[in-house]
C-alpha cells in the first residue's frame, strides 16, 4: 500500500526531472552553458554577484525584486554553479506537480490525474523559454493556493481551515510578486477578491476578517524579511527603486508588442479555457462559481493584452488547466447526456494543447540545430585579447546580458546592460547611470551601436578615446 501511494509520487519527480533537464537550457547540465536567455542571464549575474558578497541595487542592479537574485544567489552558494539553480527549478515544478497533482484527484482517481498531471507539466514547455524565469518560482505557491481554493469550494462539506490556507498562501504568493513583479499575482488576488466580497453579502464577517489577517500573515512571513535585509544594509530606498520606482516609468512607456499573436494565443489558452468553463457554470446556475472563476481567468488576460504579451508570462495561469480539468468532470460528469460532451472537451483542451507543445519544441529544435555546439570565438573576445583587456574592468554597453556569461566577463560596474534602452524607458536612471560611470572610473567600454543617449554620448566622449569601430561596435578606453 504504501508503495502504490508513492510511487505516483517518485514518478512525477522522474517527470520534473527530465522536463527541467530537457526545456532549461539556460542551466541544464546537458547542454554545457552554449544556450543563455536575456533574462536569466541577468539574474544569473546578479545573483552570483550576491553571492560573492556584492549587494544588489547598490553593487549591481536589475529592474526586477530581489528575491529572484536571491534565488539565483541561493543556488551559486550552495554549488558554485548553474547545477544549483538547477537543482532549485526540480524543486519548484516538483512541489507544483505535487498540488498539481492532489488537486485532480479532488475529482479524478489516481491514474486519470497522474496522466493528466504528466500532461501539466509538459504543456509547461510552451511558456518556458529557457528556464530561471520569475514567473516558475511563483507556480509551488500558485499551485499550492488554488488546491485549497478547490477543496473549499468544490466539497461537499467544505472547511473553513481551506479558505484559511487559501488566503495563507496567497499572501505568499503576493510577497513573491511583489518583490519579483507584482503582475503576477493577478489571478490569485482576483479570486480572493471575489470570496472576500461573497463573504461580506453573506456578512460573514468573522471569517472575512481570519482571512483577510491568514493573508496579511503570509505575506508578511515574506516581505518581513526582504525589508529587513536591504534596511539594515542601508540599501531599502535603492531596492524599492529597483523594483518599483524605475518599472513604473518603463511601464509608462511600453506599448502591447511583446510576442507574436500565435504565442499570444498559446501562452494564454488556460484564459480561455477557464473563461469558457466559467460560462458554463453559469448556464448550470453556478453563479458563485462562475463569477469566481471568470473574475480569475479575465484579470491577467486584460492585463496581458494591455501590456507586452511575452510568452513566458502565461507562466502565471499555467494552474487554469487543472483547475478547468477538475471543475469538468466535478460539475459535468454526472449530467445526462453530457458525459460525452465532458470528455470530449477535455480531448478538445488536449489536442489544442498539444500542438502548442509540438509548436515550441518544434521551435526550440530549430534553435538548438542552427546553434554550433562549439562557438566560434566572438568578436568581444577577439578585442578582449586584442588590446588585452582585463575582463573585470569592461563593461558591454547597450547588450543585452548572455555575452558577460558567453565571454567569461566580469560586470565592471554597476548599471551593466541595455544602457540606451533602460535610459530611454526612465528618465530618473540616466543620472544614476552617469554617477556610476564617473565612480567607476571603467577602463574600456564595449559598445554594441555606439552611444545613443545624448548626456551618456557626451561623457563618453569627453573621458574615453576610440580604439575600433567595427561591425557597428566602437570599443572605447578610458583616457589616462
Amino acid at each position: 500500500m504504501r508503495l502504490r501511494t508513492f510511487f505516483p509520487y517518485l514518478l512525477l519527480f522522474v517527470a520534473c526531472l527530465a522536463f527541467v533537464s530537457i526545456f532549461s537550457w539556460t542551466t541544464s547540465p546537458i547542454y554545457g552553458g552554449q544556450f543563455e536567455g536575456i533574462d536569466s542571464a541577468v539574474y544569473k549575474l546578479v545573483g552570483k554577484s550576491w553571492a560573492e558578497g556584492l549587494l544588489p541595487y547598490v553593487d549591481i542592479w536589475d529592474q526586477k525584486g530581489p528575491l529572484i537574485h536571491a534565488v539565483d544567489a541561493l543556488g551559486y552558494k550552495c554549488f558554485g554553479a548553474d547545477i544549483g539553480i538547477f537543482f532549485i527549478q526540480i524543486v519548484s515544478l516538483y512541489i507544483t506537480a505535487i498540488f498539481s497533482f492532489k488537486s485532480l484527484k479532488l475529482s479524478y482517481a489516481q491514474l486519470p490525474s497522474l496522466l493528466l498531471t504528466f500532461f501539466l507539466v509538459l504543456s509547461l514547455s510552451i511558456n518556458y523559454d529557457g528556464g530561471n524565469l520569475v514567473e516558475e518560482y511563483l507556480l509551488p505557491f500558485i499551485s499550492i493556493s488554488y488546491y485549497f481554493l478547490l477543496k473549499y469550494t468544490i466539497s461537499t462539506n467544505p472547511k473553513y481551515s481551506h479558505l484559511l490556507y487559501f488566503c495563507f498562501f496567497v499572501g505568499f504568493s503576493l510577497a513573491f510578486s511583489l518583490f519579483t513583479r507584482l503582475t503576477n499575482a493577478l489571478g490569485v488576488c482576483a479570486s480572493e477578491f471575489v470570496i472576500c466580497v461573497a463573504l461580506l453579502y453573506l456578512k460573514s464577517y468573522k471569517i472575512l476578517i481570519s482571512g483577510i489577517l491568514s493573508t496579511l500573515l503570509g505575506f508578511m512571513i515574506i516581505a518581513i524579511p526582504v525589508i529587513s535585509y536591504f534596511y539594515g544594509n542601508s540599501a531599502l530606498s535603492e531596492m524599492w527603486y529597483g523594483t518599483f520606482g524605475y518599472n513604473l516609468e518603463y511601464a509608462a512607456t511600453m506599448n502591447s508588442n511583446g510576442d507574436s499573436a500565435y504565442y499570444f494565443i498559446t501562452s494564454y489558452l488556460n484564459c480561455f479555457v477557464l473563461i469558457i468553463i466559467a460560462l458554463l457554470l453559469f448556464y448550470k446556475r453556478k453563479v458563485f462559481e462562475g463569477v469566481l472563476w471568470m473574475m480569475t481567468a479575465l484579470l491577467p488576460l486584460v492585463w496581458f493584452i494591455k501590456g507586452a504579451a511575452f510568452s513566458h508570462y502565461g507562466m502565471i495561469v499555467f494552474q487554469y488547466l487543472c483547475i478547468s480539468f477538475v471543475l469538468l468532470n466535478y460539475y459535468f460528469k454526472n449530467c445526462n447526456n453530457n458525459n460525452l460532451l465532458m470528455k470530449a472537451s477535455v480531448g478538445i483542451i488536449v489536442v489544442f494543447v498539444t500542438f502548442g507543445v509540438c509548436v515550441r519544441a518544434y521551435y526550440s529544435k530549430n534553435v538548438f540545430i542552427n546553434s554550433d555546439n562549439q562557438k566560434p570565438e566572438s568578436y568581444i573576445e577577439r578585442v578582449c585579447k586584442k588590446y588585452h583587456i582585463n575582463k573585470n574592468s569592461v563593461i558591454l554597453y547597450n547588450y543585452p546580458g548572455p555575452e558577460y556569461i558567453e565571454n567569461s566577463i566580469k560586470p565592471g560596474m554597476r548599471f551593466f546592460y541595455l544602457h540606451d534602452f533602460l535610459m530611454s524607458h526612465g528618465s530618473s536612471i540616466e543620472p544614476k547611470m552617469l554617477k556610476s560611470f564617473a565612480e567607476s572610473k571603467i577602463d574600456w567600454v564595449i559598445a554594441k551601436e555606439g552611444v545613443n543617449n545624448k548626456r551618456m554620448k557626451e561623457y563618453i566622449d569627453k573621458y574615453y578615446s576610440v580604439v575600433e569601430n567595427e561591425a557597428n561596435v566602437i570599443v572605447y578606453k578610458l583616457n589616462k
